[in-house]
């Protein structure tokens, strides 16, 4: 079975809402866009993901297992959400990203 990952990107020094009225709205969008996939039975799962200042790198070898702090790479973005749908037919894959949330 055909999967898309939806991500959602944010930029690591910029607010990524500049109020609670524009968070609430994006949200909004974001529960409809959802439901919408949900509805239709595309969805599959969705979460949000930490800032890149709480992850860890796990690296494992021959010799064992490391656990360091920080991100693998130093970046100005990164990726704020992810979701996995599987579009039902052509049409919806091709031009289903007309209805994603605009950004706030």
């Amino acid at each position: 079975m055909t999967q898309y990952l939806l991500s959602v990107w944010h930029a690591e020094d910029a607010e990524v809402y500049p109020d609670d009225e524009t968070m609430q709205r994006a949200f909004t969008q974001v529960d409809a866009f959802n439901e919408e996939l949900q509805a239709s039975g595309s969805w599959l799962f969705a979460g949000g993901l930490q800032p890149p200042s709480s992850a860890s790198v796990v690296r494992v070898t021959d010799s064992g297992t490391s656990v360091t702090d920080g991100p693998l790479a130093e970046a100005n973005k990164y990726i704020g959400g992810f979701g996995s749908s599987k579009p039902p037919t052509w049409t919806q894959r091709t031009f289903g990203h007309a209805r994603r949330p605009k950004p706030a």
